[in-house]
C-alpha cells in the first residue's frame, strides 16, 4: 500500500506571534512524502492543525497534520507591551576539584556550600527577557565565558577568573543549574521567560540529584490516593501527549521518550517514527568517532542502543560503518563515567543478548567485568549511590 511516510515543511511563514493573535501560515509549503518516493503539494485548508494557544507566552511547537503523518513547527507567542522589567540574578560557583569522595565534599546548592561569583545584581530587561538574556547581560559585565548546547538550551561550561566549570568536571553529576523564584525550572535558559521582580540563581552542583525542586531543599510530597482506572487514565493521557511533541535525539524528548512509548505498547505513527530516527543517526553522523559519541560519557551510547533496540532497529548497523556496540568494549572508558557507565552499559548490552565486539582496547569489557565494578560500589546497607554514601537504590 502507497501511504504518506512523512510531512516536509518549506516556504516562508510566520513564527513569532503576540498575545491574541490568530495563527498565520500564509506562505508556508506543505509536502507528503509517499513510501513509493513521490512527493505532493498539501492545500493548507486540507491540514489539521494543534498546539497553538495564543493566551500563553512561550516557545510552542505546532503540530500539522494529514493522513496520518505530521510534522511540527516551532512558534514563539510573546507580550506586545513595549515595556521593560526588573529582575535580580545571582551566580554561586565552585571549584574544579573533580569528582567528591564523600558528602563532605560534595558542593550543593542544597548544602550551601557554593562560592558567589556575582552578587545578587539587579538588570532592566525587555518585558520578553528570558533567562539567557540575564546571564549574557550579567557574563558581559564580569567578562564571563560560556559554552552551550547544540541547541542553546544548556550552559555547558562556564569560566571565570580562570575557574573553568562544565558539566562532569567534577563528577558525573556535576554542572550548570538555575532556579527560579526559588524553584528549579524545567525549561532551558531560553526558554524561560521572565516577569517584574524575579529572582534568578545560576549555579553549579556536583550533585544534580539532591537539588530537589524547590531550591534543593523540600522533599517531595506525597500524592492523594488513585484507583486503577484514574492510574490507566493518566498513563494513557501521557502517552498521547508525548506523541505530540516532535521526538529529536537526546535523553528527555529523544530516548527516553521512544523508549517509553515502544516498551508502554503506544501506539507510534510511522511518521514520528521517522522523524526521530532521523535525528538521530545525524547525531550519530555527527559525533560518531572511534566507536565512541562523547569523549567522556558512554551513556551516551547505551541510551541510544537501548531506544534503538526498543524501536526494533539494529545499533550495530542503523548508520552503516558506525556500531554503537564498539565503544562500550572499552571498559575503561566505560568506567570513567563512575557507576553510572557500567550500569547502563550492562542494561544496554543485555537489552537484547548483544555480543561486545572484539577489541585492541587494554581492557576489553566483559559482561563479568561490568558486574563486578558495579558491586563494588554497594553501601553496607546492600544499596547503591549515584553520589556519597546514602544509598539511592
Amino acid at each position: 500500500e502507497n501511504v504518506i511516510t512523512s510531512l516536509q515543511i518549506s516556504g516562508e511563514y510566520q513564527t513569532e506571534y503576540y498575545i491574541g493573535d490568530s495563527l498565520n501560515f500564509d506562505g508556508i509549503e506543505i509536502t507528503a512524502v509517499y513510501s513509493d518516493g513521490h512527493t505532493e503539494t498539501v492545500p493548507l485548508e486540507k491540514v489539521t492543525i494543534e498546539g497553538f494557544d495564543n493566551s500563553t507566552r512561550g516557545q510552542q511547537t505546532v503540530i500539522i497534520k494529514y493522513q496520518g503523518a505530521e510534522a511540527s513547527i516551532p512558534v514563539t507567542v510573546l507580550l506586545k507591551n513595549n515595556i521593560t522589567i526588573t529582575v535580580f540574578f545571582t551566580m554561586l560557583g565552585d571549584t574544579a576539584h573533580g569528582a567528591p569522595t564523600g558528602e563532605a565534599d560534595t558542593h550543593t546548592l542544597a548544602s550551601d556550600n557554593l562560592d558567589t561569583w556575582i552578587d545578587r545584581t539587579a538588570y532592566t530587561v525587555d518585558i520578553n527577557a528570558t533567562v539567557m538574556d540575564v546571564i549574557q547581560a550579567a557574563f558581559a559585565d564580569q567578562d564571563i565565558t560560556y559554552t552551550t548546547n547544540a541547541s542553546g538550551t544548556y550552559i555547558s561550561s562556564v569560566t571565570y577568573h580562570d575557574i573553568a566549570l562544565g558539566e562532569l568536571t567534577n563528577g558525573e553529576l556535576s554542572g550548570w543549574m538555575y532556579t527560579l523564584n526559588g524553584i528549579h525550572s524545567k525549561l532551558g535558559v531560553t526558554e524561560q521567560y521572565l516577569a517584574n521582580n524575579d529572582e534568578i540563581i545560576f549555579h553549579y552542583t556536583d550533585c544534580y540529584t539532591v537539588e530537589n525542586e524547590e531550591n534543593g531543599s523540600s522533599a517531595p510530597g506525597t500524592g492523594d490516593d488513585a484507583s486503577n482506572k484514574d492510574l490507566a487514565d493518566a498513563y494513557t493521557k501521557t502517552g498521547a501527549k508525548l506523541a505530540t511533541q516532535t521526538p529529536k535525539s537526546g535523553s528527555i524528548d529523544g530516548e527516553w521518550m521512544m523508549l517509553g512509548l515502544a516498551r508502554a505498547n503506544h501506539a507510534i505513527s510511522e511518521a514520528f517514527k521517522q522523524t526521530y530516527l532521523e535525528a538521530v543517526a545525524a547525531y550519530i553522523n555527527e559525533n560518531y568517532a572511534n566507536g565512541k559519541l562523547h569523549d567522556n560519557k558512554s551513556t551516551e551510547n547505551s541510551r541510544l542502543i537501548l531506544a534503538l533496540t526498543a524501536l526494533g532497529e539494529d545499533p550495530t548497523t542503523f548508520v552503516s560503518d558506525k556500531n554503537l556496540l564498539s565503544g562500550l568494549a572499552d571498559f575503561d572508558w566505560v568506567k570513567s563515567q563512575g557507576i553510572n557507565g557500567p550500569i547502563w552499559a550492562l542494561i544496554a548490552l543485555d537489552s537484547q543478548e548483544y555480543a561486545i565486539p572484539n577489541s585492541s582496547y587494554s581492557t576489553k569489557t566483559t559482561r563479568d567485568l561490568l558486574i563486578d565494578y558495579i558491586l563494588s560500589y554497594q553501601l553496607n546497607n546492600g544499596g547503591w549511590s549515584t553520589s556519597g554514601t546514602t544509598a539511592d537504590a
